[in-house]
């Protein structure tokens, strides 16, 4: 089962940012997910987190906590949820090869905004245990 650090960065507003994923993805084209990364060898879930927040996001913050954890049995993930308090940051660039686009929205906005064809797995198993609602 391979572990991915799946980022929850969230502003000094409490809105969370979420993530179109890039269409040139294999995985999940063009679906809305939290950003997220694989952890190589050696490397810690924080890490992780550190890491892939700076890659495709842009932003230099260390991460805070694990808030929690999923097993996706079917897709052989395990997602560790990192909590990444990002202040008043804004994103100048992101990377284009991972994501499509980006928006800052409170989770209960998201959710209102998105059908469950839009949006990954994980996202939905976050709003149906009522993980991260804002």
């Amino acid at each position: 089962m391979k572990d991915h650090s799946v980022l929850v960065v969230r502003n000094n507003k409490g809105e969370i940012l979420f993530a179109r994923r890039s269409l040139t993805k294999k995985a999940l084209p063009g679906m809305w997910a939290l950003a997220s990364g694989t952890v190589e060898v050696g490397e810690s879930i924080m890490q992780t987190a550190e890491r892939e927040v700076t890659e495709e996001l842009g932003l230099v913050i260390r991460p805070t906590e694990v808030l929690f954890e999923l097993e996706l049995e079917k897709a052989g993930v395990r997602l560790h949820f990192v909590l990444l308090e990002s202040g008043d940051m804004q994103i100048e660039e992101f990377d284009t090869g991972e994501i499509a686009e980006v928006m800052w929205m409170t989770t209960c906005d998201f959710y209102d905004k998105h059908i469950d064809e839009d949006i990954v797995h994980g996202l939905r198993y976050l709003r149906d245990k009522q993980h991260l609602v804002n």
